[in-house]
């Protein structure tokens, strides 16, 4: 079992409780502890990643802490009561938006156990998000990229390794856990797409430019074919690098170069560099591997130079003369 689901599950209530069937059939005892096992089992069953558990167990615990403090069960929940646990969050120091990512976690949970028949109604459809004040994501440049991937100049395995790492995150837009589970095979590199598994194990192909394609399949010949094993991205052994040890690579590189980076910052990155260079929203929605194409177009966000810079070439007053 998870770790956090772990932590989780050893401080959830285990007072056995019974519900009334909703369908009229036999009343059915359980307890908190039951429900949130018996959510975790279908996540596992849905095959999300272990990032995903994390986030959600942090959700649950969230939500457990207020159940504690007030003396109630998961099944005791309304939207009444959904709202004493926002303002409680808030009054702890919660941030909004943090607050949000709470609520996200916490109406699937909810919806999950009205659709098993545990609650009377659905108050997952009834929570609502809290306004809170939209700002841009910060983005590497282009000129920050290229002076990224031009700091590796030793000709080592890992420096090899790390750098298309680095490349592929940026120029297919991947996720870290599908970084992690990239295997050989599911390169094809001569038709310039990678095979990728994203959330969900979802199957999508992720197309790459001509110098990604190069550049990991010289990699391949010089460094990655000499080690056993299918990761793609590993150890000089074969063992396949962890989510853990490639932030670690990629914080070491950050600090050599004073370029601040991460798996996420460098999938947005590139995906805003995308739209930057006239891609189609829509197409950019099926490479990240978005269900809902809104979530595509956080990333269409323009920084405050794009404006300017956009500004300055339509301006208005741009074609008045002197």
């Amino acid at each position: 079992m998870n770790d956090y689901f772990i932590k989780l599950l050893d401080v959830v209530d285990e007072t056995p409780y019974t519900i009334s069937c909703l369908e009229g059939g036999k009343d059915i005892v359980t307890t908190d502890r039951q429900l949130v096992e018996s959510f975790y089992f279908v996540c596992r069953v849905k095959g999300l990643s272990p990032i995903t558990l994390e986030y959600y167990a942090n959700c649950l615990a969230s939500l457990n802490r207020f159940l504690i403090k007030s003396n109630i069960h998961i099944i005791d929940i309304n939207i009444e009561g959904v709202r004493h646990y926002i303002v409680g969050e808030l009054d702890r120091g919660v941030k909004p938006s943090a607050v949000n990512t709470y609520l996200k976690g916490i109406k699937v949970f909810l919806n999950y156990i009205y659709n098993e028949g545990f609650l009377p109604e659905n108050v997952a459809i009834t929570i609502k998000f809290l306004r809170v004040d939209q700002h841009s994501k910060p983005v590497l440049s282009i000129q920050q990229i290229a002076s990224l991937l031009s700091s590796f100049h030793s000709k080592t395995y890992t420096n090899c390794r790390d750098y298309n790492l680095i490349l592929l995150a940026y120029d297919g837009m991947l996720r870290l856990g599908e970084l992690v589970n990239l295997n050989l095979d599911d390169l094809h590199l001569i038709e310039h797409y990678i095979k990728v598994f994203g959330k969900a194990r979802m199957e999508r192909f992720s197309p790459v430019s001509s110098r990604t394609a190069r550049s990991i399949h010289s990699f391949l010949i010089k460094w990655r074919n000499k080690i056993p094993g299918q990761a793609l991205f590993c150890q000089f052994n074969g063992s396949r690098l962890c989510e853990d040890r490639i932030y670690k690579i990629m914080k070491k590189h950050s600090r050599r170069t004073g370029i601040d980076f991460y798996p996420h910052k460098l999938r947005r990155s590139g995906a805003t560099a995308y739209l930057n260079n006239g891609g189609n929203i829509h197409r950019l929605q099926i490479i990240l591997g978005h269900i809902d194409i809104r979530t595509t177009q956080e990333y269409a966000c323009p920084t405050r130079t794009d404006i300017i810079e956009a500004f300055d070439k339509y301006s208005p007053a741009s074609k008045l003369g002197a």
